[in-house]
């Protein structure tokens, strides 16, 4: 992936590769990109494409390759979640920073949602015992969930997913 930085004239000494590597740490890892997905890590600089001073910028402008690992949801992956909220149309979780999920009760018409004075939970109505699902889910409870549909809006995923088990 090739970004663009820069370090200040204070920052140019013999561990200035050590600076930009930690500056594009934070500015990349945790975002997410319609083409790479989201940038989990930023593994090392690859190569310095590019340096100049610019007039603006009072400083060195750097255009490198770098190494990266990312995630980028697909359609049939299988993740592990907390739950983060439940309401009366599913299920929210955020796996990622960025990835936000939901999870609709029309895609289980075996629950329903039970409304108590703290939180909701859901409450499996059908007794199929052969069953993976849980009986009840309550906010912060562990879910195996599978990606059914994703988009990508502005920085972040939206994805809809089914429960595959506890």
């Amino acid at each position: 992936m090739s970004i663009r930085t820069w370090l200040e004239p204070s920052e140019l000494d013999c561990h200035y590769w050590d600076r930009l590597l930690k500056k594009i740490r934070k500015e990349w890892e945790g975002e997410c990109d319609e083409r790479y997905g989201m940038i989990v890590r930023v593994v090392k600089i690859d190569r310095i494409v590019r340096q100049c001073v610019m007039e603006i910028i009072p400083g060195v402008t750097f255009m490198l390759d770098v190494i990266i690992k990312t995630y980028l949801p697909q359609n049939g992956d299988t993740m592990q979640v907390r739950v983060d909220k439940i309401l009366s149309h599913g299920v929210f979780a955020h796996p990622f920073p960025k990835i936000r999920v939901f999870v609709p009760i029309v895609y289980h018409p075996q629950y329903k949602y039970l409304k108590d004075f703290t939180n909701g939970c859901l409450e499996r109505i059908t007794d199929d015992r052969d069953t993976v699902l849980p009986k009840r889910i309550h906010v912060h409870d562990p879910l195996t969930i599978s990606l059914k549909e994703i988009r990508f809006e502005k920085d972040a995923y939206s994805c809809l997913a089914s429960i595959e088990s506890i």
